[in-house]
């Protein structure tokens, strides 16, 4: 058994489904600057996202509730973010200026 060729596929398999996953999500609204809304002819049952070709990109049924879930994984993550620099910010002061027990 080749150990190292085992773990540069692991390596390599590993970056490759990050990398489908970015451009997926892309597809969809879903970048590192940001969630996108759909587009305003977008309806229940059609979402409709401009990617920046000609005729936007399309998602239905499924995709819909997989993004939808997506978007709220990805908000509850930027809260918990957001809290955790607060409270640490919170505890510096609040030990710069002695007011730790």
């Amino acid at each position: 058994m080749n150990k190292s060729a085992i773990r540069n596929f692991a390596i390599w398999a590993r970056n490759k489904l990050v990398s489908d996953i970015q451009y997926r999500a892309g597809l969809m609204g879903i970048t590192a600057n940001g969630i996108y809304p759909a587009l305003p002819q977008s309806t229940k049952e059609t979402e409709f996202y401009d990617i920046g070709t000609m005729e936007p990109y399309v998602i239905m049924g499924e995709a819909i509730k997989q993004r939808k879930s997506l978007v709220m994984l990805s908000t509850r993550k930027q809260m918990r973010q957001t809290i955790r620099l607060h409270i640490s910010t919170l505890w510096k002061a609040w030990h710069t200026l002695g007011l730790t027990a």
